[in-house]
């Protein structure tokens, strides 16, 4: 069987999802890296409901969250998220992270 892969707008309510997506990249992808009390709070503080929600109604027009889910079962399995640019990272007035 194919998977199918559904990419929409997040609305409210998917903030949980994008919670869970969230750390669980987060965790894959600097595991080896990041000492594991570090990544545990990271996960805890930057990828929590409330972050994304914030996203999510957010009237910033550079700001906003996809999520993506399994056709078949439409478990989240991916995300992304925009946002204006925060420090420490410089940018121009018009640029997105």
């Amino acid at each position: 069987m194919a998977l199918g892969i559904n990419i929409r707008p997040a609305i409210p309510g998917d903030e949980i999802a994008l919670s869970v997506v969230g750390s669980a990249t987060f965790l894959e992808s600097y595991s080896e890296t990041i000492p594991g009390p570090a990544l545990i709070a990271h996960c805890r503080d930057q990828h929590a409901p409330e972050i994304y929600k914030a996203y999510i109604t957010s009237n910033d027009p550079k700001s906003g969250c996809w999520l993506a889910e399994s056709t078949a079962t439409k478990a989240p399995i991916g995300y992304a998220v925009t946002s204006s640019v925060e420090a420490p990272t410089e940018g121009q007035p018009t640029d997105i992270e």
